[in-house]
């Protein structure tokens, strides 16, 4: 993630952090929503929306809907945000 957020550009490396991502994806077997937001954000970050759309979108099947009458978690609510950015 930190290649990623760094917050100096010549700091950033998305071409790496995409393949590290991915690897740690992989190694999930893309049952970790963690691994999926930061490549979506990545992908996002290298012009790939529809890379990053469909990572969120895998990210979040793997979170629970809010029962009726429940807030919607933050972390849910973080890929929500993402999810329309990347649509716009």
């Amino acid at each position: 993630k930190a290649i990623v957020l760094a917050p100096l550009p010549e700091l950033r490396d998305l071409e790496r952090a995409s393949t590290y991502c991915r690897k740690a994806v992989d190694l999930t077997d893309a049952k970790d929503s963690y691994p999926l937001e930061i490549y979506a954000e990545v992908r996002g970050e290298l012009g790939d929306k529809a890379g990053a759309v469909r990572a969120i979108e895998q990210a979040l099947a793997l979170l629970p809907e809010p029962k009726p009458g429940e807030p919607v978690s933050k972390r849910r609510e973080a890929l929500l945000q993402s999810l329309a950015k990347y649509r716009k």
